[in-house]
């Protein structure tokens, strides 16, 4: 009685698997090139040979720098003030890498201080980490303002840019 459910879930489950392939090939997708499971019945892992290869990409910051051009280069041609906000993003963005730099180093002075029982050294690098607290709240805050007003114009744009095209019949 087990062996004969065992069998008959074995065949609804071909069977879903070639109804399956059937929805797949009437989308037009070709479902030869999915890899084979080798084994008999249950959960047999796929092995080395049957996965398909993954093309490498060498140069994929490259690739990236290409697509981002691609996508933006639009915004920043047409739209002067969107330009000013990725210039002043960009400017946030090293000075917050350069304080958070920073905060690494301060750090790195405040364990040594506490495992050298070093009391002077120690105030003097509280002093310095809550110049560079002072320092960095303002530029952190300022940053992500800035991205998320760079964001809204960029959407703003956008939407305003495929609304035109739509109704001038462009859209290709």
């Amino acid at each position: 009685m087990f062996r004969r459910k065992a069998t008959s879930e074995r065949q609804q489950y071909a069977k879903m698997d070639e109804e399956s392939r059937g929805n797949f090939v009437s989308l037009g997708i070709d479902v030869n090139d999915s890899p084979t499971v080798k084994g008999g019945g249950g959960r047999a892992a796929a092995t080395e040979e049957s996965m398909p290869k993954k093309k490498k990409r060498k140069n994929g910051l490259r690739d990236q720098l290409h697509s981002f051009r691609l996508m933006s280069s639009p915004y920043f041609r047409e739209n002067r003030h969107g330009r000013t906000l990725f210039a002043i993003m960009v400017v946030l963005t090293i000075a917050n890498s350069a304080v958070r730099v920073l905060f690494s180093y301060l750090a790195r002075d405040f364990w040594s201080a506490l495992s050298d029982k070093d009391v002077e050294k120690f105030y003097i690098i509280m002093t310095r980490f809550v110049g560079a607290c002072a320092l960095l709240t303002p530029i952190t805050v300022a940053y992500r303002f800035q991205r998320q007003k760079l964001a809204i114009a960029w959407r703003q744009w956008l939407t305003g840019r495929v609304l035109r095209l739509y109704f001038s019949n462009k859209v290709r």
